[in-house]
């Protein structure tokens, strides 16, 4: 009981925990303004993708694992979105600019709206620093490592 007693009176330790950052609305549009969007394939890919991001607030893992059919794209637009734990949630899509960009992106690929093919796609693109492609299949969903390829040339 002594012993009990003993580790019981051990204080916890105190941390101060840090608040989340944001980026602001300018800082957003500072990266989105990085990304040249004259490219059709990956560029306008990538400015969707961080666009989408950005908007939804949605994790990368929770993105790159949205099917076309996820989205709802008449008004009111939202999104479903596959999270952590098999939890699924209704994003809505309110601003303005995402809707338009998200339906080029899926009409440039000839992609039905009712289909399960993911709305962003590796493109074959290679890594800027060791030449290593990242995803030879342009029908593969993107990957984390072809998110850093972008981030790496957004950021260059």
């Amino acid at each position: 009981m002594n012993f009990a007693n003993r580790v019981l009176s051990i204080q916890s330790k105190k941390t101060t925990r840090r608040l989340m950052d944001y980026l602001r609305e300018d800082e957003l549009d500072a990266i989105f303004d990085a990304t040249d969007q004259s490219v059709p394939q990956g560029r306008r890919r990538d400015y969707a993708l961080l666009l989408f991001l950005a908007r939804t607030r949605a994790r990368v893992s929770e993105a790159i694992g949205v099917n076309v059919g996820d989205l709802q794209l008449q008004r009111p637009s939202c999104v479903l979105i596959r999270g952590k734990g098999s939890k699924e949630r209704m994003v809505p899509l309110a601003k303005e600019d995402i809707v338009p960009v998200i339906r080029t992106l899926i009409q440039e690929r000839g992609v039905t709206a009712d289909s399960q093919s993911p709305v962003f796609v590796a493109t074959g693109v290679r890594h800027p620093k060791n030449d290593e492609l990242v995803n030879s299949d342009a029908r593969a969903k993107l990957s984390s490592a072809s998110m850093a390829v972008i981030y790496c040339t957004i950021m260059s």
